[in-house]
């Protein structure tokens, strides 16, 4: 037999190699079909559009453009800012953009919409009296008194003080007032001299004027007479409106 011969049944290692070759042939990758997000410049112009809306209803607010109290403001200005941000989000996705950090801050900042529209809707609707009168949260509710002083957050009310007939120079004692996103009326006594020293930080006082005393403190009345109310207010974020009326038989402070 020839050294050259082949047998049928030797098998063809050679083509078995190239078989083994082929079949070991990397995958190819898979297509990723996520879209590119807004760039980090386009998601901060949205969130700054945002801010601006929302400080924008309660600046309007402030300027008494919008009469609702406090608490609707401030669930109108986040339901606003997250309002402009969703369509930020909306306007991404139809440019074939996805939300990235963006989607999730709209996320996070529903939950505050959600909670202030609820307080507001506690305060203001057919909840707002029986949780006030029960005591359980002051808010929106004149609270004090004329020695203490008189404090209203995030509401409106009226602070009375007719019933007040005024001390001597020396002895007169300031009726504090504090007000935090609030609008509030306070009617002072036209027989006596009254004088009222406001910090009105981002704020504003509307009162009648008869001039300024050494202190530089306003003087709402000038009646005969040495006695005289002193009334040092803090207003912030807020709107004090003041009047002189005929003095009360009794004494009242309302919301």
């Amino acid at each position: 037999m020839s050294a050259t011969a082949s047998y049928p049944h030797q098998p063809d290692y050679r083509r078995a190699e190239g078989a083994h070759t082929a079949s070991h042939v990397p995958p190819t990758p898979p297509v990723d079909r996520t879209p590119p997000s807004l760039s980090g410049a386009a998601q901060l112009v949205v969130v700054g559009l945002a801010v601006l809306a929302g400080a924008a209803i309660s600046l309007l607010r402030y300027l008494d453009v919008f009469t609702a109290s406090w608490p609707v403001i401030w669930a109108a200005s986040l339901a606003t800012a997250l309002a402009v941000m969703a369509i930020g989000v909306i306007a991404g996705a139809i440019a074939g953009r996805g939300g990235g950090g963006l989607t999730v801050t709209t996320a996070i900042l529903a939950i505050p919409v959600v909670g202030a529209t609820a307080s507001a809707y506690v305060q203001d609707g057919p909840w707002g009296t029986t949780w006030t009168d029960s005591g359980n949260w002051d808010g929106g509710v004149v609270t004090g008194n004329v020695t203490e002083g008189y404090d209203l957050s995030f509401g409106e009310g009226t602070i009375d003080l007719r019933q007040l007939t005024g001390t001597s120079a020396a002895e007169a004692t300031p009726v504090d007032v504090n007000l935090s996103f609030s609008t509030a009326d306070l009617v002072v006594p036209d027989n006596v001299d009254v004088f009222l020293d406001a910090d009105s930080s981002f704020g504003s006082v509307n009162s009648p004027s008869v001039g300024t005393d050494d202190a530089g403190r306003l003087q709402v009345v000038d009646a005969p007479g040495d006695e005289q109310i002193v009334v040092k207010a803090d207003v912030s974020f807020s709107t004090l409106n003041v009047r002189a009326e005929a003095p009360a038989t009794t004494s009242n402070t309302q919301n």
